[in-house]
């Protein structure tokens, strides 16, 4: 491993969970609230174009949309 990859592989490694360091301040897409912590993201089945849309989700949230995707 170069020395520019160790670098990158602990920069990232020190960042997750740690959303407030990031240049972008992501936001659920479900309830509005600005991300603290990595959550999850959901992709859409593409379109006609093959293009699919990525939404951000707070752990909450997810929390929320997986629930209703396990059956019981």
């Amino acid at each position: 491993m170069t020395l520019a990859r160790a670098v990158a592989v602990k920069s990232t490694r020190s960042a997750m969970g740690q959303v407030n360091n990031m240049a972008i301040k992501p936001k659920c897409d479900k309830c509005g609230e600005e991300l603290k912590d990595l959550g999850g993201i959901l992709l859409s089945p593409p379109n006609k174009e093959g293009m699919v849309k990525k939404l951000h989700l707070c752990r909450s949230c997810y929390k929320d949309v997986f629930r209703g995707l396990r059956k019981e």
